[in-house]
């Protein structure tokens, strides 16, 4: 089993999970854990959800219900439940690729390193020609202050125990890497695309 937990928060998704089921299928493959976090809002992805983890059928799924009124809110929720060195997060939307997502995970866990980044693929869903490919090529801070996601990047637990997300609707991740002082911190990085972030 990886020392590393992927921490997914959901909002009003129903009839929409069909990525997220093939996502965490790929991340429990490779013996991640996965803690999804419910930020209820209504029914029937609630009971999706249900059967989506059920579906599974292993321990390294967690279902967490609650209602948090933010992605930051239910992302600190499931934060308290992780029980690995390493975390990352991702949109219930988008599509992680999990075989990279390894690849910057044995950087990281085999360095001092606080933070890995990786590259990633912003996909234009309407017109496929409008994708980007961002490879972090520079390999330094500049290539994460060009493009602050944190669903590319692995953080030590303990850093985002100590330093919360805030319970915003918008910005909240990028204030993350500003309350974490991301310009003091221990960075390591990869060029592979482990995630692609639909827009």
């Amino acid at each position: 089993m990886n020392d590393l937990t992927i921490v997914i928060p959901v909002r009003k998704m129903a009839g929409k999970l069909k990525q997220l089921e093939v996502s965490i299928s790929e991340a429990l493959l490779a013996g991640y854990k996965v803690i999804i976090v419910h930020d209820k809002a209504d029914e029937v992805t609630d009971v999706e959800l249900r059967l989506l983890a059920e579906k599974q059928k292993q321990a390294e799924i967690q279902l967490i219900t609650g209602v948090y009124n933010s992605p930051g809110g239910a992302r600190n929720a499931g934060i308290m439940k992780v029980r690995t060195k390493w975390v990352t997060f991702w949109d219930a939307d988008d599509r992680p690729v999990v075989e990279n997502l390894t690849k910057l995970y044995e950087i990281v866990k085999g360095s001092d390193a606080d933070i890995g980044v990786g590259g990633y693929k912003e996909i234009n869903s309407i017109n496929p020609t409008g994708s980007r490919t961002h490879l972090n090529e520079s390999l330094d801070l500049n290539s994460v202050a060009l493009a602050p996601g944190i669903w590319r990047m692995i953080f030590r637990t303990e850093l985002i125990v100590e330093s919360p997300f805030k319970k915003w609707l918008l910005a909240e991740d990028q204030v993350l890497l500003s309350d974490l002082k991301i310009a003091k911190r221990k960075i390591a990085f990869s060029s592979a695309v482990t995630y692609n972030y639909l827009i």
